[in-house]
């Protein structure tokens, strides 16, 4: 993954306190307070399912093919993150033009 402007976007979530991680980001899923979760792609099986089949049951979006852990971690600025929840929509709408740019 090497699209600058996705990176960017989600350097800027973080700064600006929209997005979740860490042990907090399932508990985001189960009360709607995410609308996007990005999953790296070298996350463990179980985990990762855990993740998705939350998301898909709460009817939130999840990327999946994105980044690796490091790249995740390298574009939010936090160490060993291998999920995020993006909270803010017109943030998402960026991501998501990024995304389609690739």
């Amino acid at each position: 993954m090497n699209n600058k402007k996705l990176i960017n976007g989600l350097g800027l979530a973080r700064r600006s306190g929209k997005i979740v991680f860490g042990f907090r980001l399932i508990e985001a899923i189960k009360n709607n307070q995410v609308n996007l979760v990005i999953i790296a792609t070298d996350m463990g099986e179980t985990q990762k399912k855990k993740f998705i089949d939350k998301s898909n049951f709460y009817n939130i979006e999840q990327w999946t093919d994105m980044m690796s852990i490091e790249e995740l971690s390298q574009a939010t600025g936090l160490k060993k993150v291998v999920a995020i929840g993006i909270k803010d929509k017109n943030i998402i709408t960026l991501l998501k033009q990024s995304k389609e740019k690739e």
